[in-house]
Protein backbone atom coordinates (compact mmCIF):
# COMPACT_ATOMS: atom_id res chain seq x y z
CA UNK A 1 0.00 0.00 0.00
CA UNK A 2 2.74 2.10 0.67
CA UNK A 3 4.80 1.93 -2.60
CA UNK A 4 1.48 2.18 -4.52
CA UNK A 5 0.93 5.30 -2.66
CA UNK A 6 4.62 6.70 -3.27
CA UNK A 7 4.10 5.64 -7.00
CA UNK A 8 1.68 8.87 -7.65
CA UNK A 9 4.41 11.63 -6.30
CA UNK A 10 6.64 11.74 -9.49
CA UNK A 11 9.08 14.76 -8.15
CA UNK A 12 9.64 12.65 -4.81
CA UNK A 13 10.16 9.84 -6.54
CA UNK A 14 12.71 11.22 -9.18
CA UNK A 15 14.69 13.11 -6.74
CA UNK A 16 14.80 10.43 -3.69
CA UNK A 17 14.65 7.19 -5.65
CA UNK A 18 15.52 7.21 -9.19
CA UNK A 19 18.62 9.92 -8.64
CA UNK A 20 18.79 9.59 -5.27
CA UNK A 21 18.30 5.60 -4.27
CA UNK A 22 17.94 3.73 -6.76
CA UNK A 23 21.54 4.33 -8.92
CA UNK A 24 23.49 2.78 -5.46
CA UNK A 25 21.21 -0.07 -5.68
CA UNK A 26 21.84 -0.98 -9.77
CA UNK A 27 25.40 -0.48 -9.72
CA UNK A 28 25.45 -2.92 -6.25
CA UNK A 29 23.51 -5.35 -8.79
CA UNK A 30 25.57 -5.30 -11.98
CA UNK A 31 28.97 -5.24 -9.25
CA UNK A 32 27.65 -8.50 -8.04
CA UNK A 33 26.49 -9.85 -11.14
CA UNK A 34 29.07 -8.56 -13.40
CA UNK A 35 31.65 -11.33 -11.90
CA UNK A 36 29.57 -14.47 -13.39
CA UNK A 37 30.05 -14.88 -17.41
CA UNK A 38 26.59 -16.37 -17.19
CA UNK A 39 23.17 -15.04 -16.54
CA UNK A 40 22.20 -14.85 -13.29
CA UNK A 41 18.97 -13.48 -13.59
CA UNK A 42 17.58 -15.95 -16.10
CA UNK A 43 19.06 -18.81 -12.71
CA UNK A 44 16.63 -16.71 -10.70
CA UNK A 45 13.64 -16.79 -13.30
CA UNK A 46 13.95 -20.83 -14.00
CA UNK A 47 14.06 -21.50 -10.17
CA UNK A 48 11.04 -19.29 -10.05
CA UNK A 49 9.48 -21.47 -13.28
CA UNK A 50 10.89 -25.15 -11.47
CA UNK A 51 9.11 -23.86 -7.73
CA UNK A 52 5.70 -22.80 -9.67
CA UNK A 53 5.73 -26.33 -11.42
CA UNK A 54 6.16 -28.26 -8.43
CA UNK A 55 3.65 -26.00 -6.23
CA UNK A 56 1.06 -26.40 -9.18
CA UNK A 57 1.84 -30.65 -8.89
CA UNK A 58 1.92 -30.46 -5.40
CA UNK A 59 -1.56 -28.80 -5.11
CA UNK A 60 -2.85 -31.26 -8.17
CA UNK A 61 -1.90 -34.02 -5.50
CA UNK A 62 -3.36 -32.75 -2.62
CA UNK A 63 -6.42 -32.18 -4.46
CA UNK A 64 -8.56 -33.56 -2.25
CA UNK A 65 -7.89 -31.39 0.27
CA UNK A 66 -8.07 -28.08 -1.52
CA UNK A 67 -11.39 -28.88 -1.51
CA UNK A 68 -12.14 -28.28 2.21
CA UNK A 69 -12.06 -24.76 2.13
CA UNK A 70 -10.04 -23.37 5.32
CA UNK A 71 -7.28 -25.60 3.72
CA UNK A 72 -7.46 -23.88 0.25
CA UNK A 73 -8.31 -20.24 2.07
CA UNK A 74 -4.79 -21.07 3.70
CA UNK A 75 -3.35 -22.42 0.67
CA UNK A 76 -4.59 -19.07 -1.49
CA UNK A 77 -3.19 -16.62 1.55
CA UNK A 78 0.05 -18.31 1.34
CA UNK A 79 0.96 -18.19 -2.64
CA UNK A 80 -0.43 -14.36 -2.50
CA UNK A 81 1.76 -13.37 0.13
CA UNK A 82 4.98 -14.64 -2.10
CA UNK A 83 3.75 -13.10 -4.96
CA UNK A 84 3.64 -9.56 -2.42
CA UNK A 85 7.09 -10.28 -1.19
CA UNK A 86 8.44 -10.65 -4.64
CA UNK A 87 6.12 -7.29 -6.20
CA UNK A 88 7.84 -5.63 -2.86
CA UNK A 89 11.25 -6.48 -3.98
CA UNK A 90 10.51 -6.03 -7.89
CA UNK A 91 9.53 -1.93 -6.80
CA UNK A 92 12.35 -1.34 -4.31
CA UNK A 93 14.83 -3.05 -6.59
CA UNK A 94 13.41 -0.55 -9.98
CA UNK A 95 9.39 -0.82 -10.37
CA UNK A 96 9.48 2.73 -8.49
CA UNK A 97 11.64 4.09 -11.89
CA UNK A 98 7.86 3.89 -12.99
CA UNK A 99 7.13 6.89 -11.75
CA UNK A 100 9.73 8.92 -12.07
CA UNK A 101 10.25 12.30 -13.95
CA UNK A 102 10.34 12.00 -17.59
CA UNK A 103 13.36 12.06 -19.96
CA UNK A 104 11.68 15.26 -21.83
CA UNK A 105 11.66 17.09 -18.41
CA UNK A 106 14.91 16.42 -17.49
CA UNK A 107 16.07 17.47 -21.00
CA UNK A 108 13.58 20.52 -21.14
CA UNK A 109 11.85 18.82 -24.28
CA UNK A 110 8.11 19.69 -25.26
CA UNK A 111 7.04 16.55 -26.46
CA UNK A 112 3.42 17.33 -27.98
CA UNK A 113 0.76 15.25 -30.54
CA UNK A 114 2.33 14.87 -34.04
CA UNK A 115 0.36 15.61 -37.92
CA UNK A 116 1.26 13.95 -40.64
CA UNK A 117 2.91 16.70 -41.79
CA UNK A 118 5.51 16.44 -38.67
CA UNK A 119 5.54 12.46 -39.30
CA UNK A 120 6.51 12.96 -42.70
CA UNK A 121 9.39 15.59 -42.10
CA UNK A 122 11.33 13.23 -39.24
CA UNK A 123 10.77 10.08 -41.28
CA UNK A 124 11.96 11.86 -44.45
CA UNK A 125 14.99 13.06 -42.21
CA UNK A 126 15.89 9.60 -41.22
CA UNK A 127 15.34 8.10 -44.39
CA UNK A 128 18.30 10.36 -45.67
CA UNK A 129 20.29 9.82 -41.78
CA UNK A 130 20.04 6.16 -42.82
CA UNK A 131 21.11 6.40 -46.46
CA UNK A 132 23.80 8.51 -45.92
CA UNK A 133 25.38 6.32 -43.35
CA UNK A 134 24.98 3.30 -44.90
CA UNK A 135 26.33 4.37 -48.23
CA UNK A 136 30.14 4.84 -45.67
CA UNK A 137 29.34 1.02 -44.61
CA UNK A 138 30.62 -2.18 -46.87
CA UNK A 139 27.95 -2.43 -49.83
CA UNK A 140 28.30 -6.47 -49.97
CA UNK A 141 27.58 -7.00 -46.22
CA UNK A 142 27.22 -5.28 -43.42
CA UNK A 143 30.34 -5.47 -40.45
CA UNK A 144 29.34 -8.50 -38.18
CA UNK A 145 30.95 -7.44 -34.76
CA UNK A 146 31.74 -9.75 -31.87
CA UNK A 147 28.99 -8.86 -28.65
CA UNK A 148 31.77 -8.50 -26.52
CA UNK A 149 33.19 -5.43 -28.71
CA UNK A 150 29.33 -4.40 -29.08
CA UNK A 151 28.91 -3.93 -25.04
CA UNK A 152 32.29 -2.49 -24.74
CA UNK A 153 31.01 0.34 -27.66
CA UNK A 154 27.92 0.76 -25.85
CA UNK A 155 29.36 1.75 -22.52
CA UNK A 156 31.82 4.40 -24.37
CA UNK A 157 28.03 5.63 -25.77
CA UNK A 158 27.03 5.99 -22.43
CA UNK A 159 30.57 7.57 -21.23
CA UNK A 160 30.24 10.33 -23.78
CA UNK A 161 26.54 10.75 -23.58
CA UNK A 162 26.90 11.42 -19.72
CA UNK A 163 29.52 14.20 -20.32
CA UNK A 164 26.21 16.37 -21.15
CA UNK A 165 23.68 14.38 -18.79
CA UNK A 166 25.06 12.74 -15.62
CA UNK A 167 22.09 10.67 -15.34
CA UNK A 168 23.24 8.90 -18.13
CA UNK A 169 26.75 7.72 -16.07
CA UNK A 170 27.02 4.06 -16.33
CA UNK A 171 29.59 1.83 -15.09
CA UNK A 172 30.49 -1.70 -14.19
CA UNK A 173 28.58 -3.21 -17.36
CA UNK A 174 26.49 -6.65 -16.64
CA UNK A 175 24.90 -7.34 -20.38
CA UNK A 176 24.51 -10.75 -20.62
CA UNK A 177 23.62 -13.21 -23.62
CA UNK A 178 20.23 -14.62 -22.28
CA UNK A 179 19.58 -18.92 -22.05
CA UNK A 180 15.81 -17.90 -22.65
CA UNK A 181 16.82 -17.32 -26.45
CA UNK A 182 14.92 -20.29 -27.96
CA UNK A 183 11.95 -19.63 -26.47
CA UNK A 184 12.22 -15.73 -27.27
CA UNK A 185 9.91 -16.33 -30.50
CA UNK A 186 7.10 -17.53 -27.96
CA UNK A 187 7.85 -14.52 -25.57
CA UNK A 188 8.32 -11.86 -28.18
CA UNK A 189 11.38 -10.08 -27.03
CA UNK A 190 14.64 -8.79 -28.34
CA UNK A 191 16.38 -7.89 -25.62
CA UNK A 192 15.07 -7.56 -21.83
CA UNK A 193 16.08 -6.34 -18.02
CA UNK A 194 16.08 -8.23 -15.39
CA UNK A 195 15.21 -6.23 -12.16
CA UNK A 196 16.40 -8.74 -10.02
CA UNK A 197 19.46 -9.14 -10.53
CA UNK A 198 20.30 -5.69 -12.56
CA UNK A 199 21.35 -7.66 -15.62
CA UNK A 200 20.36 -6.59 -19.39
CA UNK A 201 19.91 -9.59 -21.21
CA UNK A 202 19.75 -9.84 -24.98
CA UNK A 203 18.82 -12.36 -28.06
CA UNK A 204 21.56 -14.13 -29.51
CA UNK A 205 20.00 -15.28 -32.72
CA UNK A 206 18.83 -11.61 -34.07
CA UNK A 207 20.58 -9.79 -37.07
CA UNK A 208 23.72 -8.21 -35.71
CA UNK A 209 22.69 -4.72 -36.91
CA UNK A 210 20.31 -4.71 -34.27
CA UNK A 211 22.23 -5.36 -31.37
CA UNK A 212 23.99 -2.03 -30.72
CA UNK A 213 20.58 -0.40 -30.20
CA UNK A 214 18.91 -3.23 -28.47
CA UNK A 215 21.71 -2.97 -26.37
CA UNK A 216 21.53 0.62 -25.27
CA UNK A 217 18.25 0.59 -24.78
CA UNK A 218 18.36 -2.66 -22.20
CA UNK A 219 21.11 -0.01 -20.61
CA UNK A 220 18.96 2.63 -19.87
CA UNK A 221 16.55 0.48 -18.09
CA UNK A 222 19.90 -0.51 -16.17
CA UNK A 223 19.76 3.42 -15.46
CA UNK A 224 16.63 3.71 -14.34
CA UNK A 225 14.53 4.45 -17.43
CA UNK A 226 11.62 2.42 -16.95
CA UNK A 227 9.63 3.58 -19.74
CA UNK A 228 9.82 1.90 -23.32
CA UNK A 229 9.58 4.89 -24.81
CA UNK A 230 11.92 6.77 -22.29
CA UNK A 231 14.94 3.60 -22.69
CA UNK A 232 14.38 4.26 -26.37
CA UNK A 233 15.39 7.64 -26.12
CA UNK A 234 17.92 7.34 -23.71
CA UNK A 235 19.47 4.60 -26.23
CA UNK A 236 19.21 6.91 -29.09
CA UNK A 237 21.20 9.86 -27.37
CA UNK A 238 23.54 7.23 -26.18
CA UNK A 239 24.44 5.32 -29.52
CA UNK A 240 23.68 9.00 -31.57
CA UNK A 241 27.10 9.77 -30.10
CA UNK A 242 29.35 7.17 -31.48
CA UNK A 243 31.78 7.27 -33.93
CA UNK A 244 31.65 3.93 -34.84
CA UNK A 245 29.44 4.21 -38.34
CA UNK A 246 27.87 0.19 -37.40
CA UNK A 247 26.70 1.71 -34.11
CA UNK A 248 25.10 4.98 -35.50
CA UNK A 249 23.52 2.66 -38.33
CA UNK A 250 21.73 0.55 -36.13
CA UNK A 251 19.93 3.29 -34.22
CA UNK A 252 18.99 5.40 -36.87
CA UNK A 253 17.83 2.01 -38.99
CA UNK A 254 15.21 1.23 -35.79
CA UNK A 255 14.38 4.08 -35.37
CA UNK A 256 13.32 4.93 -38.63
CA UNK A 257 11.09 1.61 -38.15
CA UNK A 258 9.49 3.27 -35.39
CA UNK A 259 8.45 6.14 -37.52
CA UNK A 260 7.62 4.53 -40.68
CA UNK A 261 5.11 2.64 -38.71
CA UNK A 262 3.83 5.78 -36.78
CA UNK A 263 3.49 8.15 -40.32
CA UNK A 264 1.73 4.65 -42.14
CA UNK A 265 -0.49 4.73 -38.80
CA UNK A 266 -1.78 8.33 -39.01
CA UNK A 267 -2.08 8.22 -42.79
CA UNK A 268 -4.19 5.01 -42.76
CA UNK A 269 -6.75 7.00 -40.39
CA UNK A 270 -7.32 9.40 -43.19
CA UNK A 271 -9.91 8.64 -46.39
CA UNK A 272 -7.49 9.72 -48.88
CA UNK A 273 -6.40 6.33 -49.65
CA UNK A 274 -4.17 7.29 -52.95
CA UNK A 275 -2.43 9.41 -50.66
CA UNK A 276 -1.58 7.00 -48.14
CA UNK A 277 -0.37 4.99 -51.40
CA UNK A 278 1.59 7.95 -52.55
CA UNK A 279 3.81 8.14 -49.08
CA UNK A 280 4.51 4.40 -49.15
CA UNK A 281 5.67 4.51 -53.16
CA UNK A 282 7.81 8.09 -51.73
CA UNK A 283 9.46 6.49 -48.92
CA UNK A 284 10.38 3.40 -51.20
CA UNK A 285 12.01 5.31 -53.87
CA UNK A 286 13.69 8.00 -51.51
CA UNK A 287 15.60 5.21 -49.32
CA UNK A 288 18.69 3.51 -50.72
CA UNK A 289 19.01 0.14 -52.38
CA UNK A 290 20.75 -1.29 -49.63
CA UNK A 291 18.94 0.11 -46.50
CA UNK A 292 15.48 -1.56 -48.23
CA UNK A 293 17.74 -4.85 -48.83
CA UNK A 294 19.21 -4.75 -44.58
CA UNK A 295 15.38 -3.88 -43.71
CA UNK A 296 13.72 -6.92 -46.03
CA UNK A 297 16.79 -9.53 -44.10
CA UNK A 298 15.30 -8.07 -40.67
CA UNK A 299 11.75 -8.83 -41.89
CA UNK A 300 12.28 -11.92 -43.21
CA UNK A 301 14.19 -13.22 -40.38
CA UNK A 302 11.36 -12.65 -38.01
CA UNK A 303 8.56 -14.09 -40.89
CA UNK A 304 10.67 -17.20 -40.49
CA UNK A 305 9.69 -17.02 -36.95
CA UNK A 306 5.67 -15.84 -36.55
CA UNK A 307 3.76 -17.92 -33.98
CA UNK A 308 0.03 -18.48 -32.31
CA UNK A 309 1.64 -17.81 -28.71
CA UNK A 310 3.54 -14.58 -29.42
CA UNK A 311 0.28 -12.25 -29.89
CA UNK A 312 -1.01 -13.42 -26.45
CA UNK A 313 2.20 -12.90 -24.89
CA UNK A 314 2.56 -9.59 -26.45
CA UNK A 315 -1.16 -8.84 -25.24
CA UNK A 316 -0.05 -9.65 -21.36
CA UNK A 317 2.79 -7.41 -21.78
CA UNK A 318 0.49 -5.02 -23.12
CA UNK A 319 -1.58 -5.19 -19.67
CA UNK A 320 1.47 -5.05 -17.14
CA UNK A 321 2.63 -1.99 -18.88
CA UNK A 322 -0.35 -0.18 -19.11
CA UNK A 323 -0.74 -1.49 -15.47
CA UNK A 324 2.56 0.69 -14.83
CA UNK A 325 1.34 3.35 -16.12
CA UNK A 326 2.35 3.26 -19.90
CA UNK A 327 -1.04 4.01 -21.20
CA UNK A 328 -0.43 3.27 -24.91
CA UNK A 329 1.24 -0.07 -23.70
CA UNK A 330 2.86 -2.18 -26.42
CA UNK A 331 2.60 1.27 -28.42
CA UNK A 332 4.81 2.71 -25.81
CA UNK A 333 8.04 1.75 -28.06
CA UNK A 334 6.75 4.20 -30.96
CA UNK A 335 6.40 7.31 -28.55
CA UNK A 336 10.04 7.62 -28.75
CA UNK A 337 9.13 9.56 -32.47
CA UNK A 338 7.21 12.18 -30.32
CA UNK A 339 10.28 12.70 -28.35
CA UNK A 340 12.19 12.43 -31.30
CA UNK A 341 10.28 15.33 -33.30
CA UNK A 342 10.40 17.23 -29.47
CA UNK A 343 14.48 16.89 -29.61
CA UNK A 344 14.59 18.02 -33.43
CA UNK A 345 12.23 21.28 -32.79
CA UNK A 346 15.14 22.75 -29.94
CA UNK A 347 17.95 21.67 -31.50
CA UNK A 348 17.41 21.60 -35.19
CA UNK A 349 18.88 18.08 -35.47
CA UNK A 350 18.51 14.44 -34.72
Amino acid sequence: MILFILSFFNEQIEQYYATGVYPYISITLRFITGFFPFSVGDFFYFFILVYLIIKIISAIKRREELRNTGFFVAFLGSLIIRITKLYVVFMVLWGLNYSRSSIDRQLKLEPHNYDTSSISLITNELIDTVNSIRRKLPANKLPVYDRSLIIKEAVYCYTQASLSNKNFSYRLAAVKQTFFTPLADYAGFLGYYNPFSGEAQLRTDIPNVMIPYIACHEMAHQLGYAGEDQANFVGYMACRVSKDLFFRYSVYLDLLNYALAEQYRLYSTKTNFKRFETIIQGNRHRMDTLVKLDRKLIRQFFDKRRNNVAPIVSTLYDQYLRMNKQLAGIGSYDLVVKLLIAYKAKYGKI
